[in-house]
This record gives structure tokens, C-alpha cells and sequence, in this order.
């Protein structure tokens, strides 16, 4: 209890309960000093949070005391409760719990204790998984009962695992004699209702469950018993009568289930299980709407936790099945829940449900491509191989599916496993695409797609770069599953390297290596084979390694491919320029990088990407791109002459290259020539129609247009201009998100101009995708929350939502421009609630955090004292004690 309120910031009711604890534990006796390791230590930690440094000092001298009395650990109380804390915690750290008893025990052997909780955590794990019927926990359960005879709640569980071993003799005879001993206690009450519910009479549960309910009122296990209970009583009616006979009793019981799974799901809001089950019994009821809105919550849930996620899959497979008669819904649902974990009881409902779906379906239609397909991944999951590769060879037979033919090729590779594992340790020593860590959920594939297509269409770069575009085409149609279409990439990409003439070798290495790749995954083995020696020949005649060729390539893909490879595409470009220190390429891909990462930070001290772009520019002397980002750059150094000078040179050079157009355009939008900003970049976007960079700079450049307005006029002379340039803006915002799906800082402007255009409901949905997205993506997290306080401050007018999202955007990187921002916009809110209330302790806890942020220590010491003197914040005085011991 004491940790419990500890976590949830009381540390005044966590005193009092360690405090307590020494107290009870004493009260043992003399002999309790092994007892009192564990609270000693947790008090120790308490005060040394709350600052008081004396106190936590004097109880890790009582530790030092126990040690020095009793030398030998680890000590078996400590392991005993360690293994009791994992236990009750989470079901995560069962495993946890389970080896910290088998310690205590091999310390112990007899303690009854350690005994009965290592039954207890191996009844549960089963239970969790729904495992068949362990002889481990059946023994362990009646070690346990042995050195802990009164203990009717063991005898239960020992009854309900006996009871899935058919044992239902000497299983009753255990329960019934719990019962008797233990009339009233709850948890025997509880689980003997279980046991009836599966081996005995519906009623006898429900009514012990029922009087365990009256003892412990909020007990969420209770309520989820009893709603399976009457889940049970619905389905026996249903078999023992006609719905016109028995439907006033079905309602009634339909009526309990879910009364009793939704307080369930209220006293414990994250019960996923009753949740799910809940949300199933709507959808029995008809309440489609209610069934829908509660899986949604459900998902949510377990996505959060991650945990049960497989449980809602089928749930929601069964309610797609059953409720709704969809079956290719329940078909992917089950599908999911089949691949989350082997393990699972869900996982074999599954298995089961899809193997009834595919063979009637096959019955029906024996031409039936995707049953067969259907039974190939069943037949995959179950190990059975050789059934699946026959059922993928007949599913391919009648439709043409990449991933029955992934699946497929992977079946046939693990037959061949000794050939397959020797190639394999050879193909993960090459250099390319399929070794170089590219995760596809790091990128937005479409796009990667519609950028990469754009520059072969344009015929954007030279020989080796449009050959280069070939190959991550290639890797990026291999990852978008189709391994036909990657084929044709890596061997036009083979044709155009070798037609820059005969000292090409070094360019070959990389796209060797992708077709080798490629040519494995396909089990074309010879192939693979074939192309691995076309390797071993190059290294033979170019033993030195690494290539700057394949340096540079790697730089590059990085570059393409995701944001959050911009720091390994630098070092990539870095060594490469090592081995040819005046190669063009790679010094305008170290210049491109370098000034990509200065402005995501926004970073306007630094001047490395400028000296870049200057020798990059030196190297690649018509290069117009290059000229418009030193342009950009300089800017920010107020050399506005220079820049100016380079970028109408850049535009004068190559006024139809799209990528010099929309660099312009943001250059103009950021000097303040919108219009002409806006002019070119519609220019751009003729020759590049699918560029989402395009649409969202367009969109920009209308906001900037939106507030150029609003300070040159009143809204009322100004009002149609303003109207249509907020609809284009909308209108391209909503295009670049259309075009790239996850473009995270498009989706939050997009949401904050709905906001501005006063369609609140609009701007909530979409920040609300944008934060699932960011989340999924583990990326921009901190521009979202900026974006989100940024609509709550001056849409909403609610300044403690604002707030709050300003803190989660200040404390995700400090260092980045949004925190900045946050930072200042903090900085205002606080300051002016001060001046009109100079007694304000949340402004004060505001500032304090800003100068904690900063590293201000002694500023944000002080603004914390001044808070705390006006408001009681668990969080201020956590955060002063951590800054006073900082300076210790």
C-alpha cells in the first residue's frame, strides 16, 4: 500500500503505511530483522525523495546493521516477497514472481509461504495462457496444501486444475470440503463459483458468487464471474427450448450478464477481458452501436497496456462472425489474433474458427483460392508444413496472392534449413538494402513511392543516381510485397549501371546484393548462389573495403528513407568523403543532411550545414538545389544579399526543376513574397502533382497569407480574401495528408486551420488520429502536443489543457524548436497570471519548471519555494528535492 500511494504521489499516506508496516513486522518478536529489509529499504528511498537526507541515511544504517548480522544473503524473506509484490502487481511479471519463489524455495524447501505462492502463480500462468492441463502446478498446488493444511483457497484451485485433468471426484470432494471449512471467505467463495460454473450446477455458482459479492462489494472478479456465469445460463437456454418458451428467462439473463460485466469493466476501467466480453454480449443484444464503440475502447486499452490484444482480436473476430455476418471481417480478426502468440488458448480458438470458415467454404467452392489460403496459414501455424506448402501451391493455383507466395517460398526455404542456413549467414554479411536495417515502419512507403517515382518521371539526378532510384525502388516494392515488380527494379538498375562502362564493379555491389537477397526470399536458391559469386569475384579484384560507392549509396538511402535515419546518413556521407574527400556526391549528400537536421532543431547558431553547402557547391558548381538551401541558410545569418543573389541565380539557372521551384518558393514565403512563393510552387506542383512537400508548403504559405491579411485590415474589408485563401490552405493541407498518410506536421496544421475555421469537432478528430499516429510511429510526438496547446490557448480558450500540453512538448527534447516554443508561450501564461495575481502558485510552478527545463537549477529552486509556499503540489516538492540534491 505504502509503494501504491508512493506511485500515486501521496507520499505523506506512503509514510504512513511503511511506518505501520516496521510496527506490525516488530511486533513478531526479536527475531524480525530479516523481515524489516524491504520496508527499511523502501523508507529509505521515500525520505531520500522527499529531500530529507538524515532520515534516509538512518535506515540504510539499520540495513548496514542487519547485513552486518546476518552476512549471508540473498535473505528468503526478501525473495518471498519479492515473489508476493510480483505477483499482485501485474500479470506481466508472473515469470518474475514464479523465479523469485523457486529461490526462496531452494533456501526454504518447506516454508508453506513460498510453497503457496509458487502454486498460486503456476495456477495463474496457466489460467493467463489457458494452457493444457500442467502436472507441474497439479504437484506444486498439493506441496503446497501439504505445508499449508488450512488453506482452503489452495484446495480450490487445486480442484479447478483437477478438474481439467477429468479428475472430477477427488476435485468436487476438495471443493466441497473448502466450502465447508470456509463458508464465508471470499476468495473461496469466489473460485468454488468458478468451479461450479465449469463442472457443477449454473445456480450454485451464481448464488455462492452472489453472497461472496455481499463481502466484498467492489470486487471486479466477482462481477466478471458472475456475467460468464449468466453468459452460460443464456447459451444452456438457448439449447434446452425455443426462444418463444424460454425468451422472458433469456432476457432476464441476457439483462445480468451485462449489468454484471459492466460493472466489471467500472471497478476496474483496463479489465480487458470483461470488456471484450462485454462489448460481445451488446452485440447479441443487437446494440450494434454500443458493441462497435465498446471494442474501439477495448483496443485502446490493450494497445496502451499492451497486453490481452490477442483476447479483443477474437472477441471482435467472433462479433464480426456471429453479430454481424461478416465474415472477411472475421477473417482478419482471427488472422490477427493467430499471429500475436503461440501460446495463447486464443490463438487455437482461431486456429479452429478459420480451419470451420475455410473447409465449409471449400465444400461450397473446391475453386475457392483464399480458403485454400486460409488453411495453408492455419496449417503453418499448427507446423504442419508440408499440408501448408500443398494448400499455398493450390490456393496460388486459382488466385495470385504475395503473401500466400511469401509464405509459400518461406515454407519451402525451412525445408531446406542446413542449405538455408549457410546462405543466410553469407547474405547477412553483404551491404544493401535488405541488411541495412530499413524498417518500412519508420517511412511512409506511398511517399517514399510517389517521391522516388517522381524523380525517374523527371529524370531528376545523373546516371548513378537514377540507377540508385532504381534500386530503392526495388527494396521498397519488395517491402510493399511484390517480389515480381522488386525483380525488374534491381535489374534495370543492373542495365544502367553497367552502361557507365567497365569500371563500374563498385557501383554493382549493392544492387548484387539486393538480388541475391531477393532471389532467397523467392527460394530461388541457384540464383542467389549465382549472384553471391558475382560478389566474391568483385571483392577478389577490389580487396580493399569499405567502397566509397557503397558508402555513399548508404548515406543516400538513409537520407530517402526516414528522418530518423538523418544521423546515420551523415556518418555514412562522412566516411565516404574519407576515402574521396572532393567526390561531388557525397559532399552534396553530407550538405543535404547536414542542413535536413539543422531545420527539423530549427538550429540557427550552427554553421556546418553552411560550410557544407558551400564545398558542396564548389564539387557540384550546377547544382541549382544546392544554391536555394545555402540561400536558405543564410538567411537565418541575416546575409540576406548573398542569399537573395544565389537564389535568383538558382531560379534564373532552373526555372522549370521542381525541386529548385518549391525551395524558392519557400525561400519567397519566408521573406514575405507569398504571392510570388505561392505562384512558383503551383508551378512546381504541374510537373510533381503527387508531392505532399509541395501541397503542405502551399498550404503554409496561405496561413502566412491568412494572418498577412488579418494585420493589414479588419476582418470585415478583408473578410472574402481571407475566406479563400483559409479554404486553399485547408484544401492543400488536406492534399499533402492525402498524399502521405502519416505526414504528422501537415495533419497538426491541418488541425489547428479547422480549429481556426471554428469546426471544433473537425480539429479534435483529426489531432486525436494525429496523436494515434505519432505514436505508432514513435515520431513528431512533441510537434502534435505544440500544435494541440497551440488550439486549445487560442481556439478553445482553455488554458489548462493548453498548459498541459505545452509541459508533455517542453519535457519530450528541450532542446528541440517546439519545446522552445512551448517554453516561451509557458513562459507568457505564467507571467501574466502572476501580475494579475502575484499569489499564484501554479504560475510560479510553472516558471520553475521552464528554468528546470533550461537548466536554470537555483531560478527554478527558487519558483518552486514560492510555489509550494502558496499550494500544496506533490509534483513541485518532487521536483525542488531533485534539484536540491542535484547540488549535494
Amino acid at each position: 500500500m505504502g509503494f501504491v500511494k508512493f506511485l500515486l504521489g501521496s507520499n505523506t499516506e506512503a509514510l504512513s503505511y511503511f511506518e505501520r508496516s516496521v510496527e506490525l513486522t516488530k511486533s513478531h518478536g526479536n527475531e524480525c530483522d530479516k523481515l524489516l529489509v524491504v520496508v527499511y529499504g523502501d523508507l529509505a528511498w521515500l525520505y531520500y525523495h522527499m529531500g530529507n537526507f538524515a532520515e534516509s541515511e538512518s535506515y540504510l544504517n539499520k540495513l548496514s546493521e542487519i547485513k552486518e548480522k546476518y552476512p549471508s544473503v540473498p535473505y528468503v524473506e526478501v525473495l518471498g516477497e519479492k515473489g508476493w509484490t510480483f505477483l499482485k502487481f501485474s500479470c506481466k511479471y508472473y515469470e518474475r514472481s514464479k523465479e523469485c519463489f523457486k529461490k526462496a524455495l531452494e533456501l526454504e524447501p518447506d516454508e508453506g509461504e513460498w510453497n503457496a505462492g509458487l502454486a498460486i502463480v503456476l495456477y495463474r500462468t496457466d489460467d493467463l495462457f489457458q494452457n493444457s492441463p500442467d502436472s507441474n502446478t497439479v504437484d506444486q498446488l498439493r506441496r503446497a496444501i501439504a505445508t499449508n493444511p488450512d488453506d482452503d483457497v489452495l484446495k480450490v484451485l487445486l480442484g479447478l486444475r483437477l478438474g481439467l485433468h477429468e479428475r472430477y471426484s477427488e476435485a468436487e470432494s476438495l471443493v466441497e470440503q473448502a466450502l465447508e471449512k470456509s463458508p464465508e471467505h471470499p476468495h473461496v467463495m469466489r473460485y468454488v463459483g468458478k468451479f461450479f460454473r465449469h463442472h457443477g450446477p449454473l445456480n450454485k455458482s451464481i448464488a455462492l458468487l452472489k453472497r461472496a459479492l455481499v463481502k466484498v462489494s467492489n470486487s471486479a472478479f466477482i462481477h466478471h464471474q458472475l456475467g460468464l456465469c449468466y453468459k452460460k445460463k443464456i447459451l444452456d437456454l438457448k439449447k434446452a427450448g425455443s426462444h418463444h418458451t424460454k425468451g422472458a428467462e433469456m432476457n432476464r439473463a441476457q439483462e445480468q450478464c451485462i449489468y454484471h460485466l459492466e460493472m466489471a469493466t467500472k471497478l476496474k476501467p483496463n479489465f480487458i477481458l470483461a470488456m471484450s466480453e462485454l462489448a460481445l454480449q451488446y452485440g447479441e443484444n443487437q446494440d450494434i452501436l454500443k458493441a462497435e464503440e465498446m471494442f474501439q475502447n477495448a483496443f485502446r486499452v490493450a494497445k496502451a497496456k499492451k497486453e490481452n490484444y490477442q483476447t479483443v482480436h477474437l472477441y471482435y473476430a467472433h462479433f464480426q462472425q456471429y453479430c454481424m455476418r461478416c465474415e472477411s471481417a472475421a477473417i482478419k480478426h482471427y488472422m490477427e489474433c493467430l499471429k500475436l502468440n503461440s501460446n495463447h488458448y486464443e490463438r487455437n480458438k482461431s486456429v479452429e474458427r478459420l480451419e470451420r470458415i475455410a473447409k465449409r467454404r471449400i465444400e461450397n467452392n473446391p475453386k475457392d483460392g483464399e480458403a485454400f489460403g486460409i488453411l495453408g496459414i492455419v496449417y503453418k501455424e499448427k507446423g504442419e508444413k508440408q499440408k501448408a506448402i500443398e494448400c499455398f501451391e493450390t490456393a496460388l493455383s486459382f488466385v495470385d496472392n504475395e503473401d500466400y507466395l511469401s509464405d509459400l517460398c518461406e515454407l519451402r526455404l525451412s525445408l531446406n534449413s542446413t542449405q538455408d542456413s549457410s546462405l543466410k549467414t553469407t547474405l547477412l554479411q553483404l551491404e544493401c538494402h535488405f541488411t541495412w536495417a530499413l524498417n518500412k515502419n519508420d517511412t511512409d512507403l506511398t511517399d517514399l513511392l510517389n517521391r522516388l517515382e517522381e524523380q525517374l518521371n523527371l529524370d531528376l539526378g545523373r546516371e548513378a543516381g537514377v540507377a540508385r532510384t532504381h534500386r530503392c525502388m526495388g527494396f521498397v516494392k519488395f517491402l510493399l510485397g511484390s517480389n515480381t515488380e522488386a525483380l525488374s527494379y534491381f535489374e534495370r538498375s543492373v542495365e544502367l549501371t553497367k552502361s557507365h562502362g567497365n569500371e563500374c564493379d563498385k557501383l554493382l555491389v549493392v544492387v548484387y546484393g539486393d538480388l541475391a537477397w531477393l532471389y532467397y526470399h523467392m527460394g530461388n536458391f541457384a540464383e542467389c548462389k549465382s549472384y553471391l559469386n558475382k560478389l566474391r569475384e568483385i571483392k577478389e579484384k577490389y580487396p580493399s573495403v569499405p567502397y566509397a560507392e557503397v558508402l555513399g549509396e548508404k548515406g543516400w538511402i538513409f537520407l530517402k528513407f526516414s528522418r530518423k535515419y538523418y544521423e546515420r546518413s551523415k556518418e555514412c556521407f562522412k566516411k565516404a568523403l574519407e576515402l574521396e574527400p572532393d567526390e561531388g556526391e557525397w559532399n552534396a549528400g553530407l550538405a543535404i543532411v547536414l542542413y535536413r537536421i539543422e531545420d527539423i532543431l530549427q538550429d540557427t547558431s550552427s554553421s556546418t550545414a553552411t560550410d557544407q553547402l558551400r564545398r558542396a557547391i564548389a564539387t557540384n558548381p550546377n547544382d541549382d538545389v544546392l544554391k536555394v538551401l545555402l540561400g536558405l541558410k543564410l538567411v537565418y545569418h541575416k546575409k540576406y544579399s548573398e542569399a537573395e543573389s544565389l537564389v535568383e541565380q538558382a531560379l534564373e539557372r532552373s526555372p522549370e526543376h521542381p525541386h529548385v521551384m518549391r525551395y524558392v518558393g519557400k525561400f519567397f514565403r519566408n521573406q514575405g513574397s507569398v504571392d510570388r512563393s505561392i505562384a512558383l510552387l503551383k508551378r512546381a506542383l504541374v510537373k510533381a502533382s503527387n508531392s505532399a512537400f509541395i501541397h503542405h508548403q502551399l498550404g503554409l504559405c496561405y496561413k502566412k497569407k491568412i494572418l498577412d491579411l488579418k494585420k493589414a485590415g479588419s476582418h470585415h474589408t478583408k473578410g472574402v480574401e481571407i475566406n479563400r485563401a483559409q479554404e486553399q490552405c485547408i484544401n492543400h493541407l488536406a492534399m499533402a495528408t492525402k498524399l502521405k498518410p502519416n505526414f504528422i506536421l501537415a495533419m497538426s496544421e491541418l488541425a489547428l486551420q479547422y480549429g481556426e475555421n471554428r469546426n471544433m469537432a473537425k480539429a479534435e478528430e483529426m489531432f486525436q488520429i494525429t496523436f494515434q499516429v505519432a505514436k505508432e510511429k514513435n515520431d513528431n510526438y512533441q510537434p502534435v502536443h505544440l500544435y494541440y496547446a497551440d488550439f486549445q490557448q487560442y481556439c478553445m480558450r482553455c488554458e489548462s489543457a493548453a498548459i498541459k500540453h505545452y509541459m508533455e512538448c517542453l519535457k519530450i527534447n528541450p532542446e528541440r524548436y517546439e519545446a522552445k516554443k512551448s517554453a516561451g508561450r509557458l513562459e507568457g501564461i505564467a507571467k501574466r497570471r502572476i501580475k494579475i495575481n502575484p499569489m499564484d502558485g501554479e504560475a510560479f510552478g510553472i516558471l520553475g519548471i521552464i528554468h528546470k527545463e533550461k537548466g536554470e537549477k537555483q531560478k527554478a529552486i527558487e519558483c518552486f519555494e514560492t510555489a509550494l509556499s502558496f499550494v500544496d503540489n506533490e509534483d513541485y516538492l518532487s521536483d525542488l528535492c531533485e534539484l536540491r540534491l542535484s547540488f549535494q
